[in-house]
Formats: C-alpha cells, structure tokens, sequence
C-alpha cells in the first residue's frame, strides 16, 4: 500500500502511469544499449611528449572576463582564485570552461588567468565544477583554439602537467556507462585534440574512434543528428571540423573519415537557415555566445566568430568545403522529422520529435510551433533557451508553456522521456509520432494522442499561406472530452492590441494583423540566445476551453 501512496505523491503523472503499470506487470522496462569495448576501454596512458607549438607571447594584462548574462569578473596579475564559487551552473561552466576566450583575441587575459588558475584548481578533483568532464572538454577545446592561433600559456612544464591531467581525465570519464552519445563525441573531440598535441597516439586514435562512432550515431539518413537542436547540431558539426582540421595537420592520411561525417553533418544546414537566419529550436549551446558558430552555415560570413579565429588557410579549406555541401533530397529531411517549405513569400522551419526528448536530450516538449519568415523577416520565431543556468532560461525553457504551439490542459503535448520507458508505453501515452509533410500552399501536422489529453483521438494543424503575405493555421482536433487550449504564437515584432481578438504586428518592413476565433492575451517573454543573453519576445496566447471534436483558425493578413 505504501509504494502505491509514494506514487500517488509523485507530480509527473507519465511516471505515476509508468510505475502503476509496472506494478501490473503491463510494461517492461526498456533495452539497455552496450557499447563495444573499442570506444568505451581507453588504451594504457601514452607518455606524453612537450606540447606541439609555439608559446603565448601576450604578457599579462589587466581586464574583465565577460561570463553570461552580463557577469564580469576583473582580472589582473598575481590574483587568486582559490576557493572561489558560482551559484550558477552555468557561470561555472563559462569561468572554467574558458568560454569567455571568445573576448580575448591577443591572448593577454590568458596569460593573466591561466597561471591563477592552475595554482587554484590543478587538483584534478572530480568533485569540484572544475573538473566535471564536461567542462575539461571544453576548457581543453578553447585553450588549444587559442594556442593554435597565438600560443600556449606559461609556465610551460604546468602547462604540460595539466593538459596531461585534462588528457587523463577524458579518458577516464568515456569508460563509464549512461552518457549520452553527443558529450562523449564531445568529451571525445577534446581527448583527440589534446593527444594530438602531447604526442600521445593511442590516446589520440582512441578518441577519433569515439567521435567517429558516437557522430555515426547521432546523424539520420539527411545528415541531421539526433538531438532536436539547431544549435546542438551546429555544435556537432564544429566538433567535426575542427577535428578534420586537427587531423589534417598531424596525420594527413587520417582525416577522410572525419571529412565524410562532416560533409554529411553541413548538407542540411542550408535547409535550416531560413532567410532572416538559423533559427534556434530546441536547445541552445549556453557556453558559447550568440553567433560564435554563424560562420559553419553556408551563406553566412566565415570571418566572424569561431571560423574567424581560425588560420587564414585552414578558414579558407573549410569554407570551400562548406560550401559545397547542400542536402538536395528535403523528403529525407522531412523524414527525419525536420521540414522545410517555401512558399510564396514565406519561409518555415518545422521540427517534430523523433521520440520523447529526456533528461539529456536537446529537444523541447512543445508541438505545432515552427520558425516562419516573410520576407526575410522573422515573425514567428522559436524562444530558445537552455536547462543550464537560470541566466539561459532554465528547465522551464523545454516546457510547452515556454513557445508558441498546442497546448491542452496545461500539460506538456511531448512528455519528458526516461530511459526506463518502453515503446510499447510511450505509444499507450501518445500513440503514433507526429508527422509532418508539405502541401501545395503550405504544411501539415498530424498527431495522435496528446499528453494530458486522454479523450483526444487525433489532430490536425494546417498552415496556409498566400502570395500577398497571408497566412491561415487551421485546427482539427477528433475525440471527447472538455479542455483548456492554448494556441500560442511568439514574435519579435511590436505588437499592439486591436480588439478583444485581433492584434497587430510591426516590424522589419512587415506590417501584419492577426485575427483568432478566441480572445487574445498578450504577454512578455524572452528569446534566449547562449551565454546568458536574452531579448524580448511577445507571446500571443489565445485561450479557450473546448468540447471535441473541435475545430478552429487563426488568420494573419497584411494590414
């Protein structure tokens, strides 16, 4: 009795049906994935060599670091930073994952802070946020992008000990079980990279057979990964490029495989990017600022942000690559969940979950909610955000309530997956996947069950747009029951109330009037980009309970 009374008091009710039925015996827990030895056993420690390289030649100098969400930090020679904390995840992750390099092009406040740091948190303490392997991914991927391009920091025999403890603490942390596929590509990356450096070449082909098996993982059929986010997979294909151009330098006749999974990575990021920009759906990369990846997308200026940095040559190699890679089939896109429509004067970006998205996915619990551009104009956009770091947004970030779409009775349409949920539940809970497909004057969604929404048997969202720049989204929802719905928009544009039902929307050259069959309630909320930054956004929330079947529409027409 008393286990039934703990799952009463539980709040998620996917995870009380979940254990009631397993209480039943009406579920079975789901398969457990093994990986083979080759990228989970780390080969015996290599004797690492002296760094590859030039040293750094900026002396020390006084500054700010410039942590997320407009956190400064001064730096100045002879400071110390023992036992120093953040309450933000997400501040501690920028501080020691050096993110904030991005700020520092010559190198000086590197040469101010590394020896600091090194006095402060040499200790390889997996403990301390220092050390959490995430972090010594990136810290070891922004100071040997640095070093590339200006040189290592002194004094060089701690340099060589620390990197060589960043070496063995990757290594270390690819053994265990239970992480998900992008940090151990990424953790991997950073083990490469540094083995690379060290002379240390069982350790380095070690880690280029986990990035290339965890990058065959993740990436679908049309190129897109797995992990429901443009930004996310921007990130993956940096993680590819960067290698390729690592490998390139040290082993000429390695880098083929690296230069196939990175072609296959960058052929659907020209369908991503719509005319006014990538837009950023589903999780965002909270360590790096806003644009620091722009210059992977084909059109975009390579000059700027991460490619900027690079040597002139290899910017230039890349770049070439870059822009020959161009995903021609759209249906595999669209089959992979992702959908692409261009239609009169309109652009769209349309995402739907492949699954349900878990603790350690990139994906957002909201449906029916895509990124439309008219006219190169954003109007419609996705708010973004990440779970790490308040300044990011938070867990709420994923939630429905955070982005336009389908909502009913307050509950999430996607629920938060676990690893322990079966096929044969998720489909009890939802039923069939959402799917999408493009129509001749627009697309469609179609979706079974959703969460929250027992007596729902299916539904149907239709977005119809028109030369002059109209646009219509038409609701069909079957079943039975009474519910509270919420259809959302999110914009950019300025937006100024009408009537009770009717709104209008300025902005960009674009001037638009928006028209529901419920009233229309306004409020402010924040499109977060990475690194702590955020902008105002206008969410357009028009609210109604409703018998099913039920049918309704939203029109948008110029004013």
């Amino acid at each position: 009795m008393s286990v039934f009374m703990h799952i009463r008091d539980l709040d998620d009710p996917v995870e009380r049906c979940w254990l009631v039925g397993r209480a039943l015996k009406r579920w079975k827990p789901a398969a457990t994935t093994t990986l083979p030895p080759e990228v989970t056993v780390p080969p015996a420690p290599d004797a690492p060599g002296r760094p590859a390289g030039r040293d750094l030649a900026a002396p020390p100098a006084r500054g700010r670091m410039e942590l997320p969400g407009s956190r400064s930090l001064p730096l100045f020679p002879g400071q110390s930073w023992a036992g120093y904390r953040f309450d933000d995840p997400a501040l501690a992750a920028a501080f020691h994952g050096f993110s904030w390099l991005a700020g520092d092009p010559d190198g000086g406040l590197l040469a101010t802070f590394w020896p600091a740091w090194i006095d402060a948190f040499a200790d390889d303490d997996a403990g301390q946020p220092a050390w959490q392997p995430d972090i010594v991914a990136e810290r070891t991927l922004a100071l040997l992008g640095a070093a590339a391009r200006i040189g290592l920091p002194g004094p060089a025999s701690a340099t060589a000990a620390s990197l060589t403890a960043h070496v063995r603490c990757l290594a270390t942390s690819l053994s265990r079980a239970g992480t998900p596929p992008m940090r151990r590509l990424r953790r991997a990356h950073a083990l490469a990279r540094a083995a690379l450096l060290l002379a240390m070449p069982a350790t380095a082909d070690f880690g280029l057979k986990v990035v290339t098996f965890e990058a065959g993982r993740l990436l679908c059929r049309s190129g897109i990964s797995a992990l429901g986010s443009t930004h996310f997979h921007l990130l993956l294909c940096q993680s590819l490029a960067d290698l390729w151009l690592a490998v390139r330098r040290h082993r000429p006749q390695a880098g083929a495989p690296l230069e196939a999974l990175l072609r296959r990575a960058l052929a659907p990021m020209s369908a991503l990017r719509l005319p006014g920009g990538l837009p950023l759906i589903g999780d965002i990369a909270e360590s790096l600022p806003p644009g620091w990846l722009d210059g992977l997308v084909r059109g975009n200026d390579p000059t700027v942000g991460w490619t900027g940095r690079l040597d002139g040559a290899d910017r230039d190699l890349l770049t070439r690559l870059r822009d020959d890679c161009c995903l021609a089939d759209l249906e595999t896109l669209r089959a992979d969940g992702w959908l692409r429509a261009d239609v009169g004067p309109w652009s769209g970006l349309w995402h739907v979950p492949q699954g349900w998205p878990d603790a350690d996915s990139h994906d957002h619990q909201d449906l029916g909610a895509p990124e439309l551009h008219l006219r190169g104009v954003p109007v419609f956009v996705d708010p973004g955000g990440s779970p790490v770091g308040a300044c990011n947004g938070g867990a709420a970030c994923r939630a429905a309530a955070a982005h336009g779409g389908l909502q009913l009775d307050g509950t999430d349409p996607i629920p938060c997956g676990r690893p322990h949920y079966d096929d044969a539940f998720r489909r009890h809970v939802t039923g069939r996947l959402p799917t999408l497909a493009a129509e001749f004057d627009g697309a469609t969604l179609e979706f079974g069950r959703l969460a929250g929404a027992d007596g729902l048997r299916e539904g149907h969202r239709h977005w119809r747009f028109s030369d002059d720049g109209g646009l219509v989204i038409e609701d069909l929802l079957n079943g039975n029951g009474r519910y509270r719905l919420d259809r959302r928009l999110v914009t950019p544009l300025a937006v100024e109330r009408v009537s009770g039902n009717e709104v209008g929307l300025a902005g960009g050259g674009v001037a638009l009037r928006l028209t529901a069959d419920a009233p229309v309630t306004l409020s402010e909320v924040p499109r977060h980009a990475g690194y702590g930054d955020s902008r105002p956004l206008t969410m357009i929330d028009m609210a109604g309970t409703i018998n099913l079947p039920w049918r309704g529409s939203i029109r948008v027409v110029p004013a």
